[in-house]
């Protein structure tokens, strides 16, 4: 099973947490595609911006809830 549901960070968050509740989903689909989907853009409103290791891997935000603070003051 390929995720693909990764168009913004919290539903980044939501599938991470998901998959790693499984063994039969090894990839997550990651948007990036310069210069205007980049985490610093599509992830601008939230604190801790998910992202790809350099090895590859996409960790599992660990924080209380789905594991991502949103930054108030830009979704005013």
């Amino acid at each position: 099973v390929l995720s693909h549901d990764a168009r913004f960070p919290l539903c980044m968050a939501a599938t991470l947490h998901a998959m790693a509740s499984v063994d039969t989903c090894p990839m997550v689909e990651y948007p990036y595609d310069p210069p205007i989907l980049i985490p610093a853009n599509h992830q601008a409103f939230v604190h801790e911006q998910i992202l790809v290791e350099a090895d590859g891997c996409v960790q599992v935000p660990d924080q209380p809830g789905l594991g991502i603070t949103l930054r108030q003051e830009r979704l005013a």
